[in-house]
This record gives C-alpha cells, structure tokens and sequence, in this order.
C-alpha cells in the first residue's frame, strides 16, 4: 500500500469513526431513561472513538508535516538531478562536434564516452522518476514547459530574415500569424511557470540541447555573405590568424615559406581552437573569428568555414598528428594587431 493509498484509507476510517460518534450521541440523547451500566458503556464508546479520531488526526497532519518537509527536500534534488542533466547533455554535444574531426582511427575513443554519457542519462532520468510520486505535478509542469519552449525555438527558426550587409545583423521580418503564434507559446508558458517553486528556478530554461553554450556549431548566414563575397571579389577566402609574438620581417618571411599550410583543431575548457601548421609541421598561430565583435558565436564561424574548405582532418603531418592539408594556402597581409595575419585559402570546387 503506497503513500497516497494509506492517505485516503485514513481518511475513510476518519469519515467513519466520527459518523458513528455522531450517531451514538444522537443515540444517548434520544433514549429518556438510561441505566448505569449503559451509561459506562455509552461513554466508553465516546471515549474510544475520540481516541481513534485523534489518533487518526494527529496521524493526517503529521504526514502533511513530513510530506511538505520531504516536498522541499525534493525540490532541492530535483534541481541538482536538472543541473547534472544539462552537464550531460553538455558532454554528449560535444563528444558529436567532435566524431566530426576526430581521427578516424580512434573514433572508438568517443564512442567509450558516449556509452559513459548514456549510463549518466540513464541514472537521471531515474532519479527524477524518483521523485514523481512527490513532486509530480510540478515535474509534469517542468516538462511542459520544456516543450513549449522547443516549439517556440522551431517557430523562431523558421522566421524568415535577411542579412544587413553593413551592421552583420539579421533582420528578422515576422507576419502577424507568427508573432500570434509566439505570443500564445509564451502566455502559455508564462502560465505554467506561476506557482512553480523559486527553489527549481530555472531548471526549465536553457534545456534544449542545441540553444545550450557550449552547443554544436550552426551555419552562420552572415559569415556564409562574408565568405561568398570574398570567393567572387578574389577567388578564396581570408582567414585571420594570431599568433603569440610579434610579427617581425624574420618571422613573417618564415611564415610566407611554410605554405601551404596544415590546419589542425582541438578542444578544451568549452572552446574550439583552429591551429596553423606549416608545411614542416610547426605551429604559426590560430585561427580567430572574424568580427568576433559583433557576437558571432566561434563555433558557428568554425562550421561555417567547415562548409567551405572541408572538415576531413585525415591528412599525416610530419610530426605524426593528423590535420586538414590546404592546398594553394598562402600569407596574405598583416592585420592592424601587430599579433595578427591573414592566409589565403582556397574554397571547395563548387
């Protein structure tokens, strides 16, 4: 007999244990003459059943009591549960960014990882079972919520926009029906969220996979405009690189003879790195985002390159590590940072 079972038969045996107290009180006032051994008896019964009733008070409250207590209890850990499950989905992002560089032969690597993560998943997804029988109602809220905000992000993303050229925003242009849309989606989750708990706070946002930081690349219209226009001005593309010292005419000259160049990448602490190599296999610098100003998200910029150039980094370099050969890669000109540089690269056949 589980929790809410042992509630309601309480109940019950309350309804009846003070239905047959009012019965014997109306009894004992409508009988005129009562004799002395009724009357004990009579008592007695008033007396068990106000003991019972009592008991069975005292046994609904204090349950009450422990299962409001243990309800904050649950609150608490469900949050936790929700923070190690975005630390999950975290890992699991970004072990599939990665299978799309990763040295073919030691891709089994991350599928080790990946078997990890979903023993994580798993064990998460049990706890906040767990916890249904307590918290319920406000998971099923919480669940709710996290749909209505994936189909929010679908309807966004098929708002359609075009590019500004000059500021590299997007301008988003929205008919009626859609911000209708938008609107009921957020009225309805606005709803859902009041009477929530503050101490499960945010464990509803931020839950969808791909709008989480770090999160897989996206193509990027505006760093797709910038590449295309610079293909039909001068026939490839230019890429920033930045490397730790100074550039001097020595180190500029050593630069210009180690093309074409190797590019390698890497990962670590959440960020991306795109590495330089010459063609001896010495490092030169690192790819950096242009207009990294202007809020361009590096791994958008990255996929974005991806598209141009490739993503298959299975090339041997002479030190043994595997990078992408860019063929005709050469030095193109000084940035306005003494640090800074530009190569060309040329684009895919298209």
């Amino acid at each position: 007999m589980n929790h809410f079972q042992n509630k309601y038969y309480d109940y019950i045996l309350l309804g009846f244990f003070i239905i047959c107290a009012v019965l014997l009180f109306g009894f004992k006032i409508n009988i005129p003459e009562i004799t002395q051994r009724e009357q004990t008896l009579l008592s007695g019964f008033q007396f068990f059943f106000a003991l019972v009733i009592g008991f069975l008070l005292q046994r609904i409250y204090s349950r009450e009591v422990f299962r409001n207590n243990l309800r904050e209890y649950a609150f608490s850990a469900y949050r936790r549960i929700s923070d190690i499950n975005k630390s999950v989905i975290r890992i699991k992002s970004e072990i599939k960014r990665m299978r799309k560089f990763y040295p073919i032969n030691k891709v089994h690597e991350l599928d080790i990882l990946r078997n990890f993560a979903d023993e994580m998943s798993d064990t998460v997804t049990s706890s906040m079972y767990d916890w249904a029988d307590i918290i319920g109602e406000e998971i099923e809220k919480v669940e709710k919520i996290k749909e209505l905000q994936i189909e929010k992000a679908e309807v966004i993303k098929e708002i359609p926009g075009e590019i500004d050229t000059e500021t590299t925003e997007v301008l988003v242009l929205s008919d009626e029906q859609t911000r209708m849309k938008l609107k009921e989606l957020e009225d309805e989750i606005g709803n859902l969220k009041t009477g929530l708990p503050l101490i499960i706070g945010d464990t509803y946002d931020f839950t969808h996979s791909e709008d989480m930081l770090p999160r897989d690349g996206r193509i990027s219209p505006i760093i797709q405009r910038i590449f295309r226009d610079s293909i039909e001005r001068d026939s490839c593309i230019h890429l920033l690189v930045k490397i730790g010292s100074d550039l001097d005419d020595q180190l500029i000259d050593y630069i210009k003879k180690g093309a074409p160049y190797y590019l390698s990448t890497d990962s670590a602490m959440g960020h991306t790195y795109l590495t330089l190599y010459r063609n001896d296999g010495d490092p030169i610098g690192e790819i950096r985002t242009l207009y990294e100003n202007e809020s361009i998200y590096h791994r958008d910029y990255i996929e974005t390159l991806f598209e141009f150039i490739g993503k298959e980094f299975n090339d041997m370099m002479p030190d043994g590590m595997y990078g992408m050969l860019l063929t005709g890669s050469q030095f193109d000109k000084l940035a306005l940072d003494d640090r800074q540089y530009y190569i060309n690269v040329l684009p895919l056949s298209r």
